[in-house]
C-alpha cells in the first residue's frame, strides 16, 4: 500500500511536476494496481455478503454473485444487494463503468424487474441485458454468463461449421461424379 500511496511526479520531456499523492482509486500503470483492486473489490463484496444469502464466486477477471430465494422474492433480494454493492463501491471512492454495467439474470423478465426496482426504490439507473460487454461485477440470479465477444465467437463458429459442411457435401458430390464418369 505504501508503494501505491507514495507521491507521484509526472515528467513530460525535461519538465517535471510537483509531487502529487493519489487521492482517489488506483493510478493506471501502478505495479500494484491489479492486486490492490482485487483487494478493494473483494473487501467490498465481503462486507456486502455479510447480510443475506448471497455468495460470491471468483473467476479469472471478474466476480459474480449467486443467490437463491423464493420466486417472488428474488428480484427484491437482488435489487437490495445491488443497492448495497453500489453504496459500498461509492463509499470506497471507486469508479465503475456506467456504460458497461448491466444487470444479467437467468431471464430477461427478471433482469428488467431488478432494473425497475433499482431505479424506482434506490434511484440507481442501470440497463438489463442478455450479455455483458466486459465482465465486471455481476449480480445475476442465473447461471448463464456470456460476453458479447464470446457470443460472437459462437455465432462465427457455427457459421464456419455450416459453410464447411456445405463444402464437404459439394466435395463428396464432385467425388461421386468423378468416380461415376471418370
Amino acid at each position: 500500500m505504501s508503494i501505491h500511496s507514495a507521491p507521484r511526479v509526472i515528467r513530460i520531456g525535461k519538465v517535471f511536476s510537483n509531487p502529487k499523492s493519489p487521492a482517489n482509486s488506483l493510478i493506471a500503470g501502478c505495479i500494484s494496481a491489479i492486486w490492490l483492486s482485487r483487494v478493494f473489490v473483494c473487501t467490498i463484496l465481503s462486507d456486502t455478503h455479510k447480510i443475506g444469502n448471497i455468495r460470491s464466486r471468483n473467476f479469472y477477471d471478474d466476480i459474480t454473485s449467486r443467490v437463491t430465494a423464493k420466486a417472488g422474492e428474488i428480484a427484491e433480494t437482488l435489487a437490495e444487494y445491488g443497492c448495497r454493492l453500489a453504496g459500498n463501491i461509492a463509499g470506497a471512492r471507486l469508479n465503475y463503468s456506467r456504460k458497461k454495467t448491466v444487470v444479467v439474470a437467468s431471464s430477461n423478465a427478471l433482469a428488467r424487474q431488478i432494473v425497475k426496482i433499482l431505479e424506482d426504490k434506490y434511484n440507481i439507473v442501470l440497463k438489463a441485458a442478455r450479455t455483458t460487454r466486459d465482465l465486471g461485477l455481476d449480480a445475476g440470479g442465473g447461471t448463464r454468463r456470456t460476453t458479447a465477444v464470446s457470443q460472437g465467437r459462437v455465432v462465427k463458429g457455427v457459421s464456419t461449421l455450416v459453410k464447411t459442411r456445405a463444402l464437404v457435401k459439394a466435395n463428396r458430390a464432385a467425388a461421386r461424379v468423378i468416380r461415376t464418369w471418370g
